[in-house]
């Protein structure tokens, strides 16, 4: 294939390309509203998240609305049930390793 050619259909395939990406990039929706001040700065439910070193356990600290902080660990194998092995009526669980 000639130099000028070969330009020629790379170029064009590099467009064609470009094409069909630009066409596959869904069109922003509209439908969801934006959210409210006050839901934006309301405190975050899950605080914190922690794998166990096997990847069997998941430790997360999270808050319910009006309530403190607790710790919660799931089985990611789903041989047990979740559980909350840490929750207090006067303090916050500040930190899960």
């Amino acid at each position: 294939m000639l130099p000028g050619i070969r330009l020629a259909v790379v170029t064009a395939l590099v467009f064609s390309l470009s094409a069909m990406a630009a066409a596959a990039v869904p069109a922003p929706s509209t439908a969801e509203p934006p959210l409210s001040v006050e839901t934006f700065f309301q405190p975050d439910t899950v605080q914190a998240v922690q794998v166990s070193p096997s990847g069997r356990w998941m430790a997360i600290q999270a808050r319910d609305p009006g309530a403190r902080n607790k710790l919660t660990i799931i089985d990611l194998e789903g041989k047990e049930p979740a559980r909350i092995v840490a929750k207090f009526t006067r303090f916050d669980v500040e930190d899960c390793r």
